[in-house]
């Protein structure tokens, strides 16, 4: 069921982990940025929807 990911070495699992966690906090700062300037909802999606966007391209 999981051989899709067998072809990737343990650097490469490292790196996009560590990406994950660089873009999570990136997007947690972000949010709590926004708790002081902008208090609608649609622009935190915006922030989080960026976020995921970029973690998948950078991991492809």
């Amino acid at each position: 069921m999981f051989m899709f990911i067998r072809p990737f070495d343990s650097g490469v699992w490292l790196l996009m982990f560590a990406t994950s966690v660089f873009i999570g906090i990136a997007v947690l700062l972000a949010e709590a940025m926004q708790q002081f300037n902008a208090k609608s909802t649609g622009a935190r999606v915006i922030v989080l929807g960026y976020g995921f966007l970029v973690l998948v391209l950078v991991n492809m």
